[in-house]
């Protein structure tokens, strides 16, 4: 039977098309040249190759297989149907434009060609609100090349929240929701970003190999993802390898929302964006692994300083009602009507060149794709 075989020099991995359910192109060390294999069962595998010429050529004799085979829609329904973006009516239906189901996008053998036009499909019934903030930025992370299988590309998802210290909040209140026009680092006090745009213009480099930039951090990485993850498996044992085989030092430990919003809006090594567990876990923020995650240093008379659960805003009165309440704000009018903002910083149009200059959106060199050979 047909299969995909992949060697190593220590291993050989087969996968058979009949048990795939898609495939789909990822990022490797910032560079275009992996795939991620979704089984029919729901596992996945990641596959990094040496090279984005083999990530072509094996795409396009997927291809080619399918259309000889009429086989599985291998290629190319996902990040639609695949991820529950669609009605099961709609989908049905089909593509308009050709009276073919989506499957039919597989006819294309450039991976390009195929994603540009999940791209604009998403895009359009987002705008028509047929799919929920939540998906679509979910779906964006996907067709970027992040995946739940690489700690290193996780998903990413904004801050939408700005006020953690009132007891009541309203999430349709453009005063309760954070400038999503901005990155992180320009938000906070004026001085901050101020701070930032003069690094930026004032940096020289002697050996002319760094370009400027503004922020010497980023807004998602392994560390970050660990560091909101801390209190589930398997990233407690992940954060404490990348420690030295112990829990970092209790006050660097995310113990606190608002201390965490706190930092990444006045800090000037903070500029982190959220992991999308925080909209729907409210494990993320339960200790019920009872881990040893030591105590911060004493603040006051009466802080509880062990880190334990991590401390809640006034508006939540406990982990499941703050996530109940932060998807609420991500769906909300007040999110909705700026969040293609934040898309266009983080996914879109400002992310280099003029525009992320303009839109204080400049981070350090290697953490762009293709910086790295």
């Amino acid at each position: 039977k047909t299969a995909l075989r992949f060697e190593a020099a220590t291993a050989t991995w087969v996968f058979r098309l009949a048990g795939l359910e898609r495939v789909s192109p990822r990022r490797y060390v910032l560079q275009r040249r992996a795939v991620e294999l979704f089984r029919a069962n729901g596992t996945s595998a990641l596959v990094a190759l040496e090279s984005h010429a083999q990530v072509r050529e094996l795409w396009a004799k997927l291809a080619r297989l399918c259309r000889a085979q009429n086989a599985m829609p291998l290629v190319a329904d996902a990040p639609l149907s695949f991820s529950g973006l669609y009605p099961s009516d709609e989908a049905a239906q089909g593509d308009e434009a050709d009276g073919q189901p989506p499957a039919a996008l597989v006819a294309s053998p450039h991976v390009e060609d195929v994603f540009a036009r999940h791209a604009a499909k998403l895009t359009e019934a987002w705008r028509k609100r047929r799919v929920s903030n939540f998906a679509y930025l979910s779906a964006l992370n996907e067709l970027a090349g992040r995946t739940y299988s690489d700690i290193s590309q996780w998903p990413v998802f904004p801050w939408v929240i700005a006020d953690f210290e009132s007891p009541k909040i309203d999430v349709d209140d453009p005063r309760v929701v954070r400038d999503l026009a901005k990155p992180m680092g320009a938000l906070g006090p004026p001085s901050r970003a101020e701070a930032f745009v003069d690094r930026y213009r004032s940096f020289e480099d002697p050996t002319g190999c760094m370009p400027p930039f503004m922020f010497g951090s980023h807004y998602s990485s392994a560390g970050i993802v660990l560091h909101f993850l801390l209190r589930l498996e398997p990233y407690a044992h992940l954060a404490v390898d990348l420690q030295g085989r112990h829990f970092d030092i209790p006050d660097r430990l995310f113990h606190s929302l608002r201390e965490s919003w706190v930092s990444a809006t006045e800090s000037m090594c903070d500029v982190k964006e959220l992991v999308p567990e925080l909209f729907y876990m409210a494990e993320t923020l339960l200790n019920d692994n009872d881990l040893p995650l030591g105590s911060r240093q004493q603040t006051s008379d009466d802080a509880d300083l062990k880190v334990d659960d991590v401390s809640l805003p006034p508006w939540a009165q406990d982990a499941h009602a703050f996530v109940r309440t932060h998807r609420l704000a991500l769906e909300g009018e007040a999110v909705s009507a700026s969040l293609h903002r934040w898309i266009d910083l983080v996914f879109g149009v400002d992310q280099r060149g003029e525009r992320a200059e303009k839109a204080t959106n400049v981070f350090y060199h290697l953490t762009y794709e293709g910086a790295v050979d």
